[in-house]
């Protein structure tokens, strides 16, 4: 996919331009396109549109588990014997 375009007809395409994403977002891609910005914003570049599936990126609230909160340990320190703490 060509990102950049040439400001004279004479050069070619290249692809320069490298795209980083995690492995998730990218199993998560239908389709991607290269989209022309430049009415908007002046570069020689295209910019890149993607169409997800969103149930793999935003979670369903059905199937999430609500958390259970962190045991914890409470001392009675006033209710302790003197060989509790030894």
């Amino acid at each position: 996919m060509y990102t950049y375009i040439p400001s004279n007809s004479d050069h070619s395409h290249n692809k320069i331009d490298y795209i980083w994403c995690n492995i998730d977002l990218m199993l998560s891609t239908m389709d991607s396109k290269p989209q022309d910005v430049q009415p908007v914003i002046k570069t020689n570049h295209r910019m890149i549109t993607l169409n997800l599936f969103m149930d793999d990126i935003v979670p369903n609230k059905n199937n999430i588990q609500k958390r259970q909160p962190p045991s914890r340990t409470i001392y009675c320190y006033d209710e302790m014997q003197k060989t509790d703490g030894e």
